[in-house]
């Protein structure tokens, strides 16, 4: 929900009419003839999800993730102050809404935590007579009644009566009223409105008219393209008492982020805007016809992609004639329709930092997933959306090559397309760098519709609810983005103190729930750096608790596309694999899932995985710079990098006799404690989670089993291991630097004719003779090892059943991605096939105009060269040829003007018409005289006869083309000079036809 155009501090907000969620500041637009903008700093400390006004104005109310609610008051001067700020909920607040003045100062807020509050100022005594009365906000009740977080909130219109409306993400609309507003304690629950999919928003309608029934309208921001249209609109009926469903708008099929009906002051229809991927507009006309099977007709009366990006706010003003959306192109857009009820843009308003100048160009993106064009969009950004997103990425210290600012002619046409280039050479950098390609912040530059949701706060939410119910453990700090995967947050997590008398779901152990900045709403990298740093104080300096217990690190994790195992036995999967031991295999402490993810907690090593030891860096610190550019690699020695690859193949072995795939196995998912080396993140199999080498095994056909997948995920962490630093393509091209035994083992799994043909399997590689040579030892040790710490992974026959069907259907996708893969690299060389035949075609074409052009100077030059002379007032001849392809005449620079003697051999004698008059070549055009050529070499020598001519330039010709030197071409052009026309022969016309 951010303006990506600005600093994190900056919202655009058109006062009374529209409010645009961002982060901790606020940028008010004025509506007046010039537009004056203002900087407020709320002190938020997180992002701003909701602004709304009171009735009047005059009063404001902003709600965050910091889960603060605060309310602005302005004075005469137009001043905005603080009056009021208080922690409403336990969870990201998303919504707020005023009531009716009438009903006194009450708002109402809703949240994350799954409840809404109803707030009501109140005014103290007045101790001191210089200064106003004390207000504070009291919260009057707390409604519950949600089993998921509430998404929206909103008062009913006073001709209702006290009344407001809450849907959330279990797709119920709530409404609740109460029997006497002089007691806002007391709420009753109406009203359930069930629709089965997750709501976003809802709006009343404001229609005063007391022939229009009550009527709500709500939207969806499910992405599922199965579930059909996405705005519903419910009316209320006297008569039964009760809401239905009257209409779904199936025509939207987007995520909806915002719903408004507009003010009715006097139509007999409703008018509804629509906020989605773009802004909408329809028109709702009542039915009157009892009989009919619909009670409104809907009519599109308008939609605008101007935003060229996700809409995320819609508003009204007082009288329904103008209406306000904002998008993440960080414009507001106001809406106006004319007198034959056409919606024009009537302003754009461009919420721009007062301390910089202003930046109007904006640049599209066409974005494409793959080779079908149906999987494209477009985006709208502008250049301070690139520069945000090079400051997040800064943190990676990759040297990109990113266009400064200009703030003087910036709008020049040839510096726009300057910087477009420019522009187009960064995010190319970007993409072509897999580890800045997949971070959060690229992610969201280039598809916000995909990556808008709040990933962090609900891990956050999942991991509190799993820990209250388990009452062992409490939940700490969250330690950012130290992993690659969007989908999986970790969080700092201790025992609770011994001897705790409350209930599990009430612990007294007060503790901070810090969110990571870098996984909610695109934040910034301060935030991010505080974070990571307490985090890594409090990691390195002791990895023991106060009651001496180890530090543990809990991992909540989405559930990925290869999950199948069912929801009714993943549990039991789950639990079964929690008591996994094996000495090469991390243990597990706590493992639980729901519906949507699973936690997994373990022990905390402070020096990281083998990844971090690689490359020196803290485990604690963001992934982006842990491995964007890290300062130093460090490859293994030879012995341990055998001892670890044979314990690493060990415990990948023992999980496939038990009929369990890794499909996990890279550096970052090994941990080297006391020279032994642990698999850990093999619970991955479970989840259904895309492998890290994903994008890099479906290029081979080959590799097409789960046993051949850990394989070459082996593969490559054994290069890493070698040479320091990852493999960054499907196979090695050349492998070198390395001994003899080791350079087989790696081109067994990693060579291009490996990939292609098969793999060896674990079996074979553990009988390889660079172990034999490097870790001789180790069957022994090993044999010792597992006699003291015995193996142990027990799965019900069940789980058997349900691990032996999810290894099917994961070789199963995997097969059908590489087929896709493969006909996608078909369709590539076909089209470049057809693209070199075209371009063969105009090279062809090219070389035959070429040769016509070559001919046509030859003839153009003997024609020349048999023609009369053209002196100039020194005496000297001038000597020219045209060129055809121009039409112009180029000079020549000496005699030899004639390009080659075969161009000459093309030019034909002069020979008579059809008349039998002679026909003489036409005399070249005058032109400036040149020098003439050598003594030795006269123009027009005196004549030697007629006889000899025709046989002079015979053997010129002949002799030229057998030789080709310069001195036959001399002989050539003597003989074309000796020519003499008078000696021709007039014929008739019986004499031409033989």
């Amino acid at each position: 929900m951010l303006l990506n155009g600005f600093e994190r501090q900056t919202l655009s907000v058109v006062p009374r009419e529209i409010a645009k969620p961002s982060a901790s500041h606020i940028l008010l637009e004025q509506a007046n003839i010039m537009f004056e903008t203002q900087i407020i700093h709320t002190e938020h400390k997180d992002v701003i999800h909701d602004v709304a006004y009171d009735y009047y104005g005059q009063r404001m109310a902003t709600c965050s993730s910091d889960q603060y609610v605060k309310v602005w008051d302005q004075n005469e001067q137009g001043v905005w102050s603080v009056t009021s700020s208080w922690k409403s909920h336990s969870g990201s607040v998303w919504r707020l809404s005023w009531a009716h003045p009438e009903f006194g100062q009450v708002l109402a807020t809703s949240s994350f935590d799954r409840t809404v509050s109803v707030w009501e100022e109140t005014v103290g005594e007045k101790t001191n007579p210089a200064m106003p009365p004390l207000k504070r906000w009291v919260r009057r009740t707390n409604l519950v009644d949600s089993r998921t977080s509430v998404t929206d909130v909103k008062f009913a219109p006073k001709s209702q009566g006290l009344m407001l409306a809450a849907c959330s993400a279990d797709g119920v609309i709530r409404i609740y009223e109460a029997p006497d507003i002089m007691n806002l304690s007391q709420w009753t629950l109406s009203h359930e409105i069930s629709v089965k999919i997750p709501l976003s928003c809802l709006t009343w309608n404001p229609s005063m008219f007391r022939l229009h029934p009550a009527m709500i309208a709500a939207g969806s921001d499910d992405s599922s393209q199965s579930t059909g249209g996405k705005v519903f609109i419910f009316e209320y009926s006297e008569n039964a008492r009760r809401w239905a469903k009257t209409e779904t708008i199936n025509s939207i099929t987007e995520p909806v982020h915002d719903i408004a009906f507009a003010p009715n002051v006097g139509r007999s229809y409703h008018i509804l805007a629509v906020a989605s991927k773009d802004v909408q507009i329809f028109n709702l006309k009542p039915i009157l016809d009892p009989t009919a099977n619909s009670r409104l007709e809907i009519q599109p009366a308008a939609q605008f992609g101007d935003h060229y990006c996700t809409v995320w706010r819609v508003t009204w003003n007082i009288t329904g004639t103008m209406l306000a959306s904002t998008g993440d192109d960080g414009c507001v857009r106001m809406w106006k329709m004319n007198y034959l009820k056409n919606w024009r843009c009537a302003a754009v308003l461009k919420a721009e930092n007062s301390e910089s100048a202003p930046e109007t160009s904006e640049y599209v993106l066409r974005v494409q997933r793959g080779p079908y064009p149906e999987n494209s969009w477009r985006i709208l950004r502008r250049y301070n959306d690139f520069a945000s997103l090079n400051k997040c990425l800064q943190i990676s210290g990759i040297d990109l090559s990113f266009p400064g600012k200009k703030l003087i002619g910036n709008m020049r046409p040839d510096f726009i397309a300057e910087r477009l280039n420019a522009l187009q050479e960064y995010i190319n950098q970007v993409l072509m760098n897999p580890i800045l390609a997949s971070s959060l912040p690229t992610k969201k530059f280039i598809d916000p519709d995909s990556y808008s949701t709040p990933f962090h706060d609900l891990a956050l939410q999942y991991a509190s609810m799993s820990l209250r119910t388990d009452g062992v453990y409490t939940l700490g700090q969250s330690l950012g983005p130290i992993g690659w995967r969007l989908r999986k947050h970790y969080f700092k997590v201790v025992h609770k103190p011994q001897g705790n008398k409350h209930s599990p779901g009430h612990s007294t152990t007060k503790h901070h729930l810090i969110k990571s900045s870098s996984q909610s709403h695109g934040k910034q990298h301060t935030t991010q750096v505080c974070v990571t740093t307490s985090t890594e104080k409090d990691y390195n300096s002791s990895t023991r608790d106060h009651s001496g217990r180890d530090d543990l690190i809990l991992s909540w994790t989405e559930f990925g596309p290869d999950r199948y195992i069912d929801e009714k036995d993943i549990h039991t999967v789950l639990k079964n694999f929690g008591g996994v031991q094996h000495p090469y295999i991390v243990p597990i402490e706590h493992i639980a899932s729901n519906d949507s993810g699973a936690l997994v907690i373990r022990k905390f090593y402070k020096q990281g995985s083998l990844k971090d030891v690689l490359c020196s860096a803290s485990p604690c610190n963001p992934f982006l710079s842990k491995y964007g550019s890290p300062k130093g690699r460090t490859p293994l020695p030879l012995k341990d990098l055998a001892l670890y690859a044979r314990q690493i193949l060990e415990a990948i072995r023992f999980l496939h006799s038990k009929g369990m795939a890794c499909g996990h196995v890279h550096c970052g998912n090994v941990i080297v404690v006391d020279g032994i080396a642990k698999l850990m993140d093999v619970e991955n199999f479970i989840f259904g989670v895309p492998s890290f080498y994903r994008p890099f095994f479906v290029q081979h056909s080959k590799i097409n089993t789960c046993e051949a997948i850990d394989v070459y995920g082996f593969g490559h962490l054994l290069y890493e291991m070698c040479m320091g630093y990852p493999l960054q393509d499907s196979y090695a091209r050349q492998i070198s630097d390395c001994p003899d035994s080791l350079k087989s083992l790696l081109e067994s799994i990693l060579s291009k004719d490996a990939c292609k043909s098969s793999l060896p399997t674990l079996d074979q590689l553990t009988t390889h003779p660079f172990f034999g040579e490097y870790a001789g030892h180790f069957n022994d040790l090993y044999a010792t090892t597992i006699a003291v710490q015995k193996p142990h992974l027990k799965f019900s026959t069940s789980a058997k059943e349900q691990l032996k069907l999810a290894v099917q259907k994961t070789e199963n996708r995997v097969r059908e991605e590489q087929r896709s893969v493969k006909n996608q690299k078909r369709l590539v060389r076909v089209q470049e096939m057809m693209t070199s035949e075209e371009e063969k075609k105009k090279i062809k074409q090219k070389a035959k105009h070429e040769q016509k052009q070559a001919k046509l100077r030859a003839q153009n030059s003997l024609q020349l060269n048999n023609g009369p002379s053209t002196t100039g007032p020194s005496g000297m001849a001038a000597t020219v040829h045209l060129s055809s392809s121009t039409g112009g005449i180029v000079k020549s620079d000496s005699a030899n003007s004639i390009t080659s003697p075969q161009e000459a051999l093309m030019s034909p004698p002069p020979h008579a018409t059809d008349s039998g008059g002679s026909c003489s070549p036409q005399p070249p055009p005058s032109a400036p005289p040149i020098p003439g050529p050598p003594s030795s070499l006269p123009l027009f020598p005196p004549d030697t006869g007629s006889s000899s001519a025709p046989g002079k330039l015979a053997k010129s010709i002949s002799g030229d083309e057998s030789t080709g030197g310069n001195g036959n071409r001399s002989a050539l052009l003597q003989s074309i000079c000796n020519f003499n026309k008078s000696g021709l022969k007039k014929i008739g016309p019986s004499e031409a036809g033989e």
